[in-house]
């Protein structure tokens, strides 16, 4: 073999060396530090990707700033709001850490989406049908039966799309209420009505 092509290939392994010597610390530092703490950007490559894990410590915002607590399970990093942790809203759950999604519970025997009892589910098991919603919700309200305004409200909260909004619910429970007012005021004019006719008949009695 020509001696100055294996002066020029030992010369090569010789540079490596040096140069993997000079800066291994930094090589380490950056593996490292991306181990233990990446961006939120890095954190969420790794969550796009369906072929490897989520990062499951800490993570920060940008390569300069403070290493974040990791996100728990029961919560999501909210892009829309400065990667925020938030708690995924009741009808979602989420059993890993560092998500950027809450997973939805999906629908129950009857095709009708299923709800947890509380913000913040951990696990699939905490997804309720509707007749586990509505035996929590009778017996929180010390009731055998609930009235038409709750089931109002179940029959809607249970749906695919969340029909129900706040003004709906606010317009709906008025008009219950009214109704129900209606409904007293009519009675009582029937009873006094009935008080009256009594009393006609039947001097002696007083009202």
């Amino acid at each position: 073999m020509d001696t100055k092509y294996i002066c020029l290939v030992l010369l090569i392994l010789l540079v490596t060396i040096i140069v993997i010597l000079t800066y291994s610390k930094q090589i380490v530092d950056y593996v490292e530090k991306f181990q233990d703490c990446p961006t939120v950007e890095e954190v969420r490559n790794l969550y796009l990707d369906q072929t490897k894990k989520n990062h499951t410590e800490s993570y920060k915002l940008t390569e300069t700033s403070q290493c974040l607590t990791p996100c728990p399970a029961g919560s999501f990093i909210n892009t829309n709001n400065s990667y925020n942790c938030e708690e995924c809203e009741i009808g979602k759950y989420n059993d890993d850490i560092n998500n950027f999604k809450c997973k939805p519970c999906g629908k129950d025997l009857d095709n009708l989406r299923k709800l947890t009892f509380k913000t913040g589910a951990k696990r699939f098991e905490e997804c309720k049908s509707k007749t586990d919603v509505k035996n929590k919700l009778k017996s929180d309200l010390n009731k055998s039966e609930l009235d038409s305004f709750y089931n109002m409200i179940l029959d809607n909260i249970m749906t695919v799309d969340h029909t129900l909004k706040k003004d709906d619910v606010i317009e709906k429970s008025q008009k219950l209420i009214l109704d129900k007012a209606l409904e007293t005021k009519n009675l009582e004019k029937q009873l006094k009505s009935l008080e009256n006719k009594l009393s006609e008949k039947y001097p002696s009695l007083k009202f």
